[in-house]
C-alpha cells in the first residue's frame, strides 16, 4: 500500500510529507457551478504568523514521489488559534466575485458573453461553447461577474467551473474519463438519493421586447408573450426579463426540464484519487443492492487528507 504524500505552499513557505510536520488537515472542494475552496489547518510555528490574505496557495497531493497539483487558489480567511492555524480561501473564482460589470450584448452568444466577463474580470478562458444566442442581453451591476456566468450556465444547460490552471470551462458536460469503483475493494462509503421529478415540463416566461419570427429581427416591440415550453403535462413555471425572443425561451426551457429529469444523486468515499477531474464519470460496480450501481457524472470532488484518517476523496455525483 502506498503511503499518502502531499506537497502545501503557501506564499514562499513549503510543507512537504516527510520533512514537514505542521500540516495537520488538508480539505479542497471542487463543485461545478459553485464555489471551490481549500482549508488547510497547521500546527502554529513561527512561520504561521507571517502569512496574510491574498497570498497564493498550491496544494499538491497523491502517493510517495507520485503527487499532483489539484488546486490553485489565495488566502481568504486566517483563523489563528491556541495551537493551530486555519488557512482558507477560494480558487481565481473569487475574481469573479468581487467584479461587477455592466454592459449591453446585441447578437451574442451565451459563450461569447461568459468570455467577455470572465476576461474583464481577469480570468483566462480555457474552453467555452456557444449556446443560445440572445437578440439583446443585459449585464448588470446588480449581480457579481460569478452570478451573471452561472446564470447563463443555467439557462444553457451548462457546466461553469475553473480548471486547476484558473482557467474557464463554460460548457455542455461530455464525459472525458471513467473511474470505476467496486463494492468491497476501493469503497469506503456509498450514499444514493432516488426521487420522482416534480413536473413533467417547464414553461418559460420572458420579456416581450422582441418578435415572435426569432432573433434575427431587428424591431423590439410587441404586445405578444415572449414564451417557450419543453415537455408535457403539470409544468414549472420561470419567469426570466434577460429572455427577449421565443427561441432562447424554447432553449431554455428545455435546459430546465433536463435538470429536472435528474432524479439520482448520491455520494462515494474511495481511497484519495488525485486523477479525478470535472468532466469525470464514475462507474459503481458490485453493491449488494444493485440499485446502487451504474455510471453517473462527477458534480464534485473533495480532498481530504488528515494525520488521523489518511487520504480519500468523497465525489458527489449526478
Amino acid at each position: 500500500m502506498f503511503k499518502p504524500a502531499y506537497r502545501v505552499k503557501i506564499g514562499e513557505t513549503i510543507y512537504e510529507s516527510g520533512t514537514s510536520s505542521e500540516v495537520v488537515s488538508i480539505d479542497t472542494y471542487f463543485v461545478i457551478n459553485s464555489l471551490c475552496s481549500f482549508d488547510i489547518v497547521l500546527a502554529n510555528t513561527k512561520n504561521t504568523g507571517i502569512f496574510r490574505q491574498c497570498d497564493d496557495v498550491s496544494v499538491s497531493l497523491g502517493y510517495e514521489n507520485n503527487l499532483k497539483e489539484i488546486f490553485k487558489g489565495k488566502i481568504d480567511v486566517i483563523e489563528p488559534g491556541i495551537s493551530t492555524t486555519r488557512i482558507s480561501g477560494l480558487n481565481n473564482i473569487s475574481k469573479l466575485l468581487n467584479k461587477r460589470i455592466n454592459q449591453f450584448y446585441e447578437k451574442q452568444s451565451a459563450g461569447k458573453i461568459a468570455e467577455d466577463v470572465a476576461s474583464k474580470s481577469g480570468v483566462s478562458i480555457e474552453k467555452t461553447e456557444e449556446g443560445i444566442t440572445f437578440p439583446l442581453y443585459a449585464v448588470d451591476n446588480t449581480k457579481t461577474a460569478y452570478e451573471q456566468i452561472l446564470k447563463l450556465g443555467e439557462m444553457c444547460g451548462f457546466d461553469f467551473y475553473l480548471t486547476i490552471e484558473n482557467k474557464l470551462v463554460f460548457k455542455k458536460y461530455e464525459k472525458k474519463t471513467t473511474h470505476t469503483y467496486n463494492y468491497g475493494k476501493n469503497i469506503i462509503n456509498h450514499e444514493i438519493i432516488k426521487k420522482e421529478p416534480q413536473y413533467n415540463a417547464a414553461e418559460v416566461y420572458g420579456e416581450s421586447s422582441s418578435s415572435f419570427k426569432g432573433s434575427d429581427t431587428s424591431h423590439w416591440l410587441t404586445k405578444k408573450n415572449v414564451s417557450g415550453k419543453d415537455g408535457t403535462g403539470e409544468g414549472m413555471f420561470v419567469h426570466d426579463l434577460s429572455i427577449r425572443d421565443t427561441d432562447s425561451a424554447k432553449n431554455v426551457a428545455k435546459a430546465k426540464l433536463e435538470k429536472i429529469k435528474k432524479t439520482i444523486s448520491g455520494t462515494v468515499k474511495v481511497p484519495g484519487n488525485p486523477d479525478i477531474n470535472p468532466g469525470d464519470a464514475v462507474k459503481i460496480e458490485d453493491m449488494p443492492n444493485s440499485g446502487m450501481n451504474g455510471e453517473f457524472r462527477v458534480k464534485s470532488i473533495h480532498h481530504k487528507l488528515s494525520k488521523n484518517s489518511g487520504f480519500v476523496t468523497e465525489i458527489e455525483y449526478i
